[in-house]
Formats: C-alpha cells, sequence, structure tokens
C-alpha cells in the first residue's frame, strides 16, 4: 500500500481472481490522477509469426503487402456484395422449391 500512494503503482502481484471467469490473474495496481486505483496488466508476449507472413502484420495486410509488389488491388467484399450473393441464393432455392411442389401435385 505504501508503494501505491508514495510511486503510484505496485509490483505485479498475485493471486487477483476475475469475477465473470473466476479465472486467477496477475496484475499491478496503479493511481490514476483522480485518485481511483485500477489494474494495469504486464505486456503480451508476442506469438510467432505464422510462415511466409510478417510478424506485426495478419493475414489481410500480408496479402494487401503482396497486392503491391505485384502492381493488383487488394480486393475485399463489400458488405452490400454479401448480401446480394445470399439474396439471390435465397431467391434460388424458393424456385427450386416451388418447382419440387408443384411436380409433386401434379
Amino acid at each position: 500500500m505504501i508503494k501505491l500512494l508514495n510511486e503510484g503503482r505496485t509490483d505485479l502481484l498475485p493471486g487477483f481472481v476475475s469475477q465473470r471467469t473466476r479465472r486467477p490473474f496477475k496484475a499491478f495496481l496503479a493511481k490514476g490522477k483522480d485518485g481511483k486505483v485500477s489494474f494495469e496488466f504486464e505486456p503480451r508476449k508476442s506469438k510467432p509469426a505464422a510462415p511466409g507472413q510478417d510478424a506485426d502484420a495478419g493475414p489481410a495486410t500480408a496479402a494487401r503487402k503482396t497486392a503491391a509488389k505485384t502492381g493488383a488491388a487488394a480486393t475485399k467484399k463489400s458488405p452490400a456484395k454479401k448480401a446480394a450473393k445470399t439474396a439471390s441464393k435465397t431467391a434460388a432455392k424458393k424456385v427450386t422449391a416451388k418447382k419440387i411442389s408443384a411436380k409433386k401435385a401434379a
């Protein structure tokens, strides 16, 4: 408590338990400018990069970099295109269902 009041932050403390998941975690206690005490977490360890990707970039960034090298444009489907594609599939299923039911009635 003395270190929190004097320096504004404690050492890394183990033994905290999450309210939601009931999992234990370690954290620093830090005093904010407004005087409230909150948690600060130690920096996460970075995951090793997958083969063929930059360590700091995800798959989308890697695709854009590859496209930039080749001169091609990296494309990403817009939500409108996805919705139109889904709507056309749904309409095709309805037409097929009507044809099948008409044949059974005859």
